[in-house]
């Protein structure tokens, strides 16, 4: 989950939305 966590403040929403 930790991965997930800095994906998401590297690209942002983007990664967020993606992983969903």
């Amino acid at each position: 989950m930790k991965l997930l966590h800095i994906d998401s403040s590297i690209l942002g929403d983007n990664s967020a939305s993606r992983q969903l």
